[in-house]
């Protein structure tokens, strides 16, 4: 086995979450005798059975109760694999796999040493082993598609289909159609017969990205499936459809609840269990790790990760991957100086000051803010450039936008 490839279980307790190496062979249960003992009602004494083959971590269930289970299917003597973020159940008692490489924890597509994302992972873990509806929050660029994409692979739905769907491109007649289908004739243009998104993910998962850009009149249509299931085809009848729903949004929905810009009773349906994920500055010891990631053969040179982690990355995990190809496309595909690292990003709008950041009150930040939107609308020839060089929230933005724009006017 590589060395440097290592499988945990995580127990909860009254402390939290305890984490174990699994050393070659792991046996748990209620025995004094057993390597991770846990007296609870219903683990037998000598419960289960974890051991490393090759590089697979594979489980046997000794307690032979068939209470033992794995994404909803009991286990048995015989061995079963497992892979990093799955659930094992001894009756209610989640216990959770992880795997390491060089101190490298991942799931899915996620992947940090940080411990607050550590703490992320096992919330998308039990997440997933439910069929509730699951919201993922977080500021843009931090990997909440990749997060809603462990969701589903994690789950007993990973053999089904999985569709994503953003939510801020959906606008107008067409809402209806582009979720729930339509009928031939339906409206102007119906040549056929369409299958909405939900239809599409029987099954599987549907991952409703931007969840916060959806527009008002849109967010009724929602409240039916979530509650039972079924939806209303445009032109047609009612139909059911199976579907696990996963949400993601960097706005704050209680805020546009407040500001009726977002339903109560929807927030209600979709905010079962939520997972937020930090952004990458408050995860320093992941930036280094991440940016040799996204530079593949070449190697960070000396000095590189101080730097790097002086940065406010407003972007976030997509920024710092920019940065990384930008110094790519340079031509510094061998070894990077830390020069020409500090050239790169000084010429991106990484080392500017992060708006989100700013210092003083309330109404000297709302003023920066707007003295920069300000300046960087006058240095673009586009808004959408303005706005991604901003680093702040589409919303933002533009509400700053607005205020320039009637403050030129007035």
């Amino acid at each position: 086995m590589n060395e440097d490839v290592k499988w945990h279980v995580c127990v909860p307790g009254p402390s939290g979450w305890r984490r174990v190496e699994v050393k070659q062979r792991l046996e748990l249960g209620s025995s004094p005798g057993c390597d991770l003992r846990i007296a609870r009602p219903g683990i037998a004494l000598r419960h289960l059975r974890l051991q490393i083959v090759g590089q697979r971590l594979e489980v046997f269930d000794l307690a032979g109760n068939g209470l033992t289970t794995l994404a909803g299917k009991p286990l048995t003597a015989r061995p079963t694999g497992v892979q990093s973020g799955d659930i094992l159940r001894l009756g209610q008692l989640p216990i959770l796999v992880l795997r390491s490489h060089g101190g490298w924890l991942s799931v899915g597509g996620l992947g940090s040493s940080a411990p607050s994302m550590v703490r992320v992972m096992q919330d998308l873990a039990l997440a997933a082993a439910t069929s509730w509806p699951v919201l993922i929050t977080g500021e843009s660029g931090v990997g909440k598609e990749l997060a809603a994409r462990a969701v589903h692979d994690l789950s007993a739905r990973r053999e089904g289909p999985w569709l994503a769907v953003n939510c801020g491109t959906l606008c107008g007649d067409m809402v209806a159609a582009e979720l729930f289908g339509a009928q031939r004739g339906a409206y102007t243009g119906a040549t056929e017969n369409r299958k909405g998104a939900f239809e599409r993910a029987h099954g599987g998962t549907l991952f409703l990205d931007e969840i916060g850009e959806l527009p008002t009149e849109a967010q009724a249509m929602l409240l039916r499936v979530l509650e039972v299931g079924e939806i209303q085809v445009l032109g047609g009848g009612v139909r059911h459809v199976d579907v696990r729903v996963v949400c993601a949004t960097h706005r704050d929905l209680a805020a546009l609840v407040r500001a009726q810009k977002f339903r109560l009773d929807l927030l209600h349906r979709l905010d079962v269990a939520q997972v937020r994920l930090p952004a990458l500055r408050d995860r320093p010891e992941d930036i280094a790790t991440l940016f040799g990631h996204f530079l593949g053969d070449a190697k960070l040179p000396p000095g590189a990760a101080p730097l790097l982690q002086a940065q406010p990355w407003p972007g976030n995990v997509r920024q710092l991957r920019n940065v990384a190809n930008r110094l790519q496309l340079r031509g510094y595909f061998q070894q990077p100086r830390l020069d020409d690292l500090r050239a790169v990003l000084t010429d991106g709008q990484v080392a500017e000051p992060h708006l989100r950041l700013l210092q003083g009150g309330r109404a000297d930040r709302r003023a920066q803010r707007r003295r920069a939107v300000a300046d960087l609308v006058a240095d673009e020839t586009q808004v959408c450039a303005a706005w991604r060089k901003s680093g702040l929230p589409r919303g933002t933005f533009f509400r700053y936008l607005k205020e320039v724009r009637m403050a030129a006017t007035a």
